[in-house]
């Protein structure tokens, strides 16, 4: 039994992989609707963004998840938190109303909140030092590849194909509410030959407490703030901020679909990259560099630009989101004992950034409508969060 129990990290790593397949695929599904919701409901460009903060709003409560999965177990926590995205994706292509759509769309993200930041943690259990990055990488790789997914098939296909942006939500809610039933059913929370879940006996405000004072906390989480603009604002808002320049909705979609589509071979090779080299500092100091450079590739304007930008942008976004998830857990102040406590912290920061830039942009849509200057916007979080990256330390461990 003791010798067939390793062997099950591989079942592990699949359910955790199909799951942010369609966890992701369900949350990203809602960005190239965006143009088609706005003149459903006759929404300002502050409204849409809305729909995205009020997620990253709900997101903030991470920690919460985080928490809960120290003291609960992954697979408690994670299925409740699919359950909740699941039901309430599946309603949100009923909602009559804009102010129930932002309901549905808050009740996602809060099941998303609940889990997020949790798979990194199981997979820590399971895998080595050694394998942690292809762990990391090939978990992550769902994540890209369900946006991707998302974004592509909506644009071209689905929402032409199903009529409107109802059917689409309604659709995309199916296969996320039967990966549930598989999540529960099927994974365990470590190899050991009891399969239990062993609760920290740390109290929740003295593991906080603990994980606030870690000194590399501080560069860690300007790092992620840069990369929840990325993730939570920017990206989803640009399929509306490239129909704005004049795209139509699948030229703007097939560009946003290239971001995913890199950023999920990102979110596999640059762990992989890592590991081999047996560093972590360089490559996110190299994503921040590379946002710049993206900044500067879409700001052009000209057609072959925006596509070496989306591609240059979706690759270090996604590196860069999976060697952030790494860091904590590999640090030796944290570890699995506070894993689910410090990625949670770190993911309600990002979210947290995610609600204002989200606004900030849509404002800067509605008053100055000048895609040019939100991009200026993401490029100056870049400059502040490699600063931080300078404070940061290597965390590799062999």
């Amino acid at each position: 039994m003791s010798e067939q129990l390793p062997k099950y990290r591989w079942v592990i790593l699949g359910l955790t992989f199909t799951a942010n397949i369609w966890l992701c695929f369900a949350w990203r599904s809602i960005s190239p609707l965006l143009s088609s919701i706005k003149e459903y409901f006759l929404l300002t460009n502050l409204q849409v963004s809305l729909l995205l903060s009020v997620l990253s709003s709900t997101l903030v409560f991470t920690l919460l998840g985080g928490i809960l999965a120290d003291k609960f177990g992954v697979r408690k926590v994670n299925t409740l938190g699919l359950a909740l995205m699941g039901i309430s994706s599946l309603f949100r292509g009923f909602a009559p109303t804009f102010e129930a759509l932002l309901l549905t769309q808050a009740l996602f993200g809060l099941g998303m909140a609940l889990s997020i930041s949790n798979f990194p943690k199981l997979l820590r259990v399971w895998f080595t030092n050694k394998e942690f990055g292809l762990a990391s990488g090939v978990n992550m790789l769902g994540v890209g590849g369900g946006s991707a997914l998302a974004v592509g098939l909506t644009a071209v296909y689905a929402l032409s194909f199903l009529g409107s942006w109802q059917q689409v939500l309604i659709i995309y809610s199916i296969p996320l509410l039967v990966i549930v039933p598989l999540w529960w059913l099927f994974v365990r929370e470590s190899p050991l030959p009891d399969h239990h879940f062993h609760a920290s006996s740390v109290p929740v405000t003295k593991g906080l407490r603990h994980v606030v004072k870690i000194k590399q906390m501080f560069p860690l989480a300007c790092v992620r703030m840069v990369n929840g603009a990325a993730q939570f604002s920017f990206t989803l808002l640009l399929p509306l901020l490239l129909q704005s320049q004049g795209l139509t909705l699948i030229e703007a979609g097939l560009i946003t679909s290239t971001v995913e589509i890199f950023s999920a071979i990102g979110n596999f090779l640059l762990p992989v990259i890592s590991d081999r080299a047996g560093k972590r500092k360089p490559f996110i100091t190299l994503a921040c560099l590379a946002y710049l450079l993206a900044a500067t590739f879409l700001a052009l304007g000209i057609p072959q630009m925006l596509w070496i930008g989306a591609i240059i942008f979706g690759f270090f976004a996604g590196g860069q989101a999976t060697i952030l998830l790494m860091i904590p857990l590999e640090l030796p102040e944290i570890g699995g004992m506070y894993g689910g406590t410090a990625l949670g912290l770190l993911a309600s920061i990002g979210s947290f950034t995610g609600i204002f830039t989200s606004i900030i942009i849509g404002y800067i849509m509605d008053v100055y409508q000048s895609f040019t200057i939100v991009l200026g916007f993401l490029a100056l979080i870049a400059l502040i969060s490699l600063i931080a990256i300078f404070q940061l330390k290597e965390s590799f461990r062999k």
